[in-house]
């Protein structure tokens, strides 16, 4: 009777062992899925990150460049619009005298 509980107790042990490589090999295939879904989000926002530095940073990084450059040309228009616009003001101040000729 002994022999056939070692038996039995083998035998169960061998299904459990079984069962749980079974369970084990269902969950490697699920983080297998999981890890190949993360694969393909990470490349999506990696994608998207470059459009955004081609399409978006780019330009900022251009139009400061340009900026830079044009900032001492866009300062001595401003000077003479400004001077041209108090002469203006000041030829606007000053009354013309004409004679009436009667």
């Amino acid at each position: 009777m002994e022999l056939e509980l070692v038996q039995l107790l083998y035998i169960v042990l061998i299904a459990a062992v079984i069962i749980l490589t079974v369970l084990l090999s269902f969950v490697l295939v699920y983080v297998l899925f999981v890890l190949r879904d993360v694969s393909k989000i990470t490349e999506t926002t990696k994608d998207t990150a470059e459009k955004i530095n081609t399409f978006v940073m780019q330009p900022i990084r251009i139009t400061k460049e340009v900026a830079k450059y044009a900032k001492p040309f866009v300062s001595i228009v401003e000077k003479r619009v400004r001077s041209a616009a108090s002469e203006a003001k000041a030829k606007k101040k000053k009354p013309t005298s004409k004679k009436k000729s009667s």
